[in-house]
């Protein structure tokens, strides 16, 4: 995503996440097969929820591994609000992390062209591949409404809704948030606010608590792992309290044009 003020004022330059492990690499060293060491880095990158899990899993990396005056981590670091998800978490990206996008683009067309093929010769292969994109389109336009998916679960109530408004591959990642949500736990916690909040954990897991807030009126919800905001799906904690308090359907509000 590039920045550009004028044309949208909430855009934010994102840097690709795929060519910095890529670059990471080479400046590893020794630390190259050290698991451990590879599972803080990429959690820095991807799986730190806030910016005080992201400082601290920063520091504590540069601690164990004594990479305090690495100059290329340093220069890293200094660039963190271009490739942290932590720092991002307010934007919406639609879960794309890295320029495979124009680079399969890219492929697509690049295949057939060289450096000394026309502009005419080029347009042709263009207008060709186009073609057959929207034909492919087309097709899975028409079997996502002549068909339903099918599901390891019954189609009822929530997940029933989700396979009628989101196309396959959409129905699919709700249908993995629905199988997690199924191994969580929730608890309502006491506060002084007509919203409900809710503490909702992974019952075999390593991973946190997240809360989730409620307002059952409105059918307003949010949660503090913010996928809702960044992917625009609702994530197994969501999906979790909406079971509890009987959802049968998604809210239209959250339902993203296409």
């Amino acid at each position: 995503m590039v920045t550009c003020p004028h044309v949208y004022p909430t855009s934010r330059h994102r840097l690709c996440q795929w060519h910095i492990q890529q670059n990471a690499i080479s400046h590893f060293g020794k630390l190259k097969g050290d698991r451990p060491f590879q599972n803080l880095f990429n959690k820095c990158l991807n799986s730190c929820y806030n910016e005080d899990e992201f400082e601290d899993t920063w520091r504590k990396m540069l601690k164990d591994y004594g990479l305090e005056g690495h100059s290329w981590f340093k220069r890293l670091y200094k660039h963190r609000v271009k490739w942290s998800n932590a720092l991002n978490n307010e934007y919406f990206s639609a879960g794309i992390l890295s320029s495979q996008r124009s680079e399969s683009t890219n492929h697509a067309i690049g295949f057939q062209a060289s450096k000394t093929t026309s502009v005419t010769a080029f347009f042709g292969i263009f207008e060709t591949t186009l073609k057959i994109w929207r034909s492919e389109e087309e097709q899975k336009e028409f079997n996502g409404i002549r068909s339903t998916p099918t599901s390891v679960y019954p189609l009822t109530d929530l997940l029933l809704h989700a396979s009628q408004v989101y196309t396959v591959e959409l129905f699919r990642i709700f249908e993995r948030e629905f199988t997690l949500a199924m191994g969580t736990r929730a608890t309502i916690l006491p506060v002084d606010d007509p919203l409900l909040v809710y503490r909702v954990e992974p019952a075999v897991s390593e991973e946190g608590p997240h809360h989730v807030t409620y307002d059952c009126s409105n059918q307003l919800i949010e949660c503090t792992c913010r996928k809702l905001q960044v992917i625009g799906m609702f994530c197994s904690h969501i999906i979790r309290v909406f079971h509890m308090n009987s959802v049968g359907e998604i809210p239209s509000r959250y339902i993203l044009c296409r």
